[in-house]
């Protein structure tokens, strides 16, 4: 199983695509096919039939993207992170910002 250095609930950077520039966050992670679905990019419109009495409606969803075409976000610093791994105190595997030495988890 491939591992990635991007987890449910980090805030990411799109890098490349229709949505470029723009920052959300991590809200489902497809580790099999290293794509991610971030909050507010790649949305997709569905338009939903009425039936038994329901008003037809629109469904907004967004759509998975490949992790190369993201990258993490410091919103303190307004930068991308590049990450190694490294261990804390405790001998835990964490993710570390190579710039600030920062463990990010």
């Amino acid at each position: 199983m491939p591992k990635l250095r991007i987890h449910v609930g980090d805030v990411v950077l799109v890098t490349s695509g229709r949505d470029k520039g723009s920052v959300g966050k991590v809200i489902r992670v497809d580790v099999r096919r290293r794509r991610v679905a971030v909050e507010g990019v790649a949305v997709a419109k569905r338009h939903v039939r009425g039936s038994g009495g329901q008003q037809g409606s629109m469904l907004f969803k967004e759509r998975m993207i490949h992790v190369s075409n993201v990258s993490l976000w410091n919103q303190l610093e307004g930068r991308r992170i590049k990450v190694r791994f490294g261990a804390d105190e405790n001998g835990r595997k964490v993710r570390i910002d190579k710039v600030s030495g920062l463990a990010i988890d």
